[in-house]
């Protein structure tokens, strides 16, 4: 048959144009002849004529002046020693780059399995090499995609810190990634190879359960976790969750199960010392509900008490008092002090009851300020002039400081003299006969500062805190010396707490020490 009669394929005259001609043109495989040392095309396909690219003219032509672009690819060179030896060649998924068609320079890859088998003439002797190759390319790609998928998730899973694992339907693992063996110091061949040895990496107490839930996944085909304990190579057991999901192919068959298994025991304890947190919390709320139920009854009863102490006691007061005054007649020496000591006594235990009153009051919340504009100066020399007489009785000398003649604040005036009068006291008290007593008044835009600096015998610096708790006592000899409910600092804390001001102490044991109120102006 003649190479018109065949479009889409190239041959000459020396091709016998019989049936197996027919056959080998329209066969599904690439196949071309090459006639000669120069390997001549004599015939090629339509599917070589398709791989080389439509419109190409090969036939008559040398390999290297039809296909120009194998240069360096190894083709020539491999068809040279098949005619010089006589020994086929067979490649397997081979790159070759060729040109899509005499007009476009550009190349593409294709891979083929092909063969060049001799061929000899009726004499024996080689005249040509038949060629026959199949077009892999679309294999080959789709195989290297799986490839590149598979490195890419086996690096994902030696990358995580996971231990990941996947097992086959007959239950054989068939992958386990490093951290398995990083973890338990097991090879990863034994663990792989058998379950009795991944199942002695669990803790006894939790086996049951984990192949419980691993067989009931199985049964269902569905999705198995589990929490159990897995002993690391330094023998210690730590807390694990495991998540088994069933891969299924479109028929709904278990390809393989893909499961991950992850450290929570840092996560567990923690979660277990909150519950045992919440329970102790809990438990310390309902004591102090209850210490508080008992504080309040406490200061009930304090102020209860201190009413009914207070009113027998202003009667003794009064009697006493009127005994003094010749009442009831004149009273001899001895008498008279009797009665002056039970006065003075009376007295100490009137004290004491209102500073219990006035306590249980700010306790329970029942103060209340009366704020007006006060000029701060002008009271606290009032009260230095009051209390001057007892400053003099003790040769102490008092001196007052402020750089500005007014400084007002909104504040209640009767409760801060109370306080002042009390700070004031302790100094008087603390302070040995012949220092000074130093009262400084400050003002800004926005605070006014009364500062009372003594010459005492000052506090230790763990007896600073205490000095404003209930009943506190200072340790040193003045204490013993002087008279005190151990309540005055404590409420006069209260109240510049509600007045949204601040009470400072600092002091140095044997040196004095250094009140500052600061009050919102």
């Amino acid at each position: 048959m003649a190479a018109g009669a065949q479009p889409d394929g190239q041959t000459d005259a020396s091709v016998d144009g019989g049936r197996m001609y027919e056959l080998l043109m329209q066969t599904p495989a690439i196949i071309a002849v090459l006639r000669g040392p120069r390997h001549i095309f004599a015939m090629a396909n339509e599917r070589y004529m398709e791989l080389v690219g439509p419109g190409r003219k090969i036939v008559g032509k040398t390999i290297r002046q039809a296909l120009p672009e194998l240069a360096g690819q190894g083709f020539y060179e491999v068809l040279d020693r098949v005619y010089k030896t006589g020994e086929p060649y067979e490649g397997r998924e081979q790159l070759v780059m060729l040109r899509r068609n005499d007009k476009d320079d550009s190349v593409r890859s294709v891979y083929l399995n092909f063969m060049y088998q001799p061929m000899r003439g009726q004499d024996g002797i080689l005249n040509g090499i038949f060629v026959h190759a199949v077009d892999v390319t679309e294999q080959v790609l789709t195989r290297k995609r799986i490839e590149d998928a598979a490195r890419q998730l086996s690096f994902m899973a030696e990358s995580m810190p996971q231990m990941i694992f996947t097992i086959l339907p007959n239950g054989q693992a068939n992958y386990m990634n490093p951290q398995w063996e990083r973890y338990s110091g097991l090879p990863l061949a034994k663990l792989m190879a058998s379950r009795k040895v991944r199942d002695s990496m669990v803790y006894h107490e939790d086996l049951p359960a984990s192949d419980h839930a691993w067989d009931q996944a199985v049964k269902a085909g569905k999705i198995a976790q589990y929490e159990s304990r897995l002993r690391r190579k330094d023998g210690s057991y730590r807390w694990h969750i495991t998540r088994i999901t069933p891969m299924k192919d479109k028929k709904g068959q278990i390809m393989m199960w893909i499961g991950s298994t992850t450290d929570i025991n840092d996560l567990r304890l923690s979660m277990e010392r909150r519950q045992e947190l919440e329970v102790k919390t809990a438990a310390l709320t309902e004591q102090r509900t209850q210490l508080m139920a008992l504080n309040q009854a406490k200061d009930e009863f304090i102020s209860l008490a201190s009413h009914q102490l207070r009113t027998p006691a202003t009667g003794v007061k009064q009697y006493l008092a009127m005994l003094l005054q010749g009442y009831a007649g004149d009273l001899t020496p001895g008498q008279e002090m009797f009665v002056q000591t039970a006065y003075e006594s009376n007295e100490r235990q009137i004290r004491i009851v209102n500073d219990l009153l006035q306590v249980a009051r700010i306790d329970a919340g029942k103060v209340q300020l009366h704020k007006a504009s006060t000029d701060v100066v002008r009271l606290v020399k009032n009260i230095l002039n009051e209390q001057a007489s007892r400053f003099a009785e003790r040769q102490q000398t008092l001196v007052f400081v402020s750089k500005t003649p007014q400084v007002k604040a909104r504040i209640d005036s009767d409760r801060m003299r109370m306080v002042l009068d009390n700070v004031l006291d302790n100094a008087c008290k603390y302070t040995e006969t012949g220092k000074t007593i130093r009262v400084t008044v400050r003002g800004t835009d926005k605070t006014v500062s009364i500062i009372i600096k003594d010459q005492g015998v000052g506090i230790s610096s763990n007896e600073i805190e205490a000095i404003f708790h209930k009943f506190s006592r200072l340790s040193n000899p003045l204490s013993d010396a002087t008279e005190g409910s151990g309540l005055g600092l404590y409420w006069a804390e209260k109240i510049v707490g509600l007045h949204a001001g601040t009470i400072r102490v600092k002091s140095v044991l044997g040196e004095g020490t250094t009140f500052t109120i600061k009050l919102p102006r």
